[in-house]
């Protein structure tokens, strides 16, 4: 499977990288620390999943995932966030875009991508 995460704390990147490894070692993982940044690997390369935190500068994690969507025909995502508050509203996660809540174990892990793939 080839994964795409976008968040901008390198920590982060780093640490939810190595959580899916750690589920599965044979996953590949690319990692962007913007939407923009996420966006121009999107271009070049295919995933499997698109994992994007919510909030980020430049551009949130639920515009991204949008545009990764409809642009990059991207078939599973996955948003990030401490709230689940953007459930709903303007800036409401859209239809079938998984929602991850942080802070994020090695459990919620192994649960995401059992229940999911």
């Amino acid at each position: 499977m080839n994964i795409l995460i976008v968040d901008d704390s390198k920590f982060a990147l780093k640490r939810l990288a190595e959580m899916i490894l750690a589920y599965n070692s044979e996953y590949k993982i690319s990692m962007a620390l913007d939407g923009i940044k996420g966006l121009e690997i999107l271009k070049k390369q295919k995933f499997d999943l698109v994992i994007s935190d919510y909030n980020m500068p430049e551009m949130n994690g639920i515009d991204f995932i949008k545009e990764a969507i409809h642009e990059y025909d991207v078939p599973k995502t996955a948003i990030i966030s401490a709230s689940s508050a953007y459930m709903t509203g303007k800036q409401r996660v859209p239809d079938g875009v998984f929602y991850i809540q942080k802070p994020i174990s090695q459990e919620q892990i192994t649960n995401f991508f059992d229940k999911n793939f």
